[in-house]
């Protein structure tokens, strides 16, 4: 089965509450906690011959995050994703604002991003 999400955080109860969505919602997910390791999963072999449309979720909290340059790294891929959501904490406006500059499709807060995990998961494009 093709991964449907992949998470950028190093919130390990993030990561274990999104894996729970996942479950609840029947979609694979894969938690990267740096955007190194991100890119590096995006561009291995084994993903790029099993690739199928997959979407980004990017956690704005990220320790070293230049949302920005990660945007443009995962335009730029041989499969970009579908779709590149970030969400952060309400009261981090600039953050939020900079992913919206960046580029991301959808910016959620973090309290909006937890109320629709399992529906996020859910989404099919097209």
């Amino acid at each position: 089965m093709a991964i449907s999400s992949i998470l950028l955080t190093s919130d390990l109860m993030l990561s274990s509450q999104a894996q729970g969505a996942a479950l609840r919602a029947a979609r694979t997910l894969e938690i990267d906690s740096t955007p190194a390791q991100l890119i590096a999963r995006l561009t291995a072999p084994p993903f790029l011959a099993a690739a199928g449309e997959y979407r980004v979720a990017i956690d704005l909290a990220t320790p070293g995050l230049d949302i920005a340059a990660i945007v443009r790294q995962l335009r730029a891929l041989p499969i970009p994703p579908h779709a590149i959501l970030a969400f952060g904490p309400h009261v981090q406006a600039v953050r939020l604002a900079e992913a919206r500059a960046a580029g991301c499709d959808q910016v959620l807060t973090r309290g909006q991003f937890h109320a629709q995990l399992e529906s996020i998961l859910r989404e099919q494009s097209g």
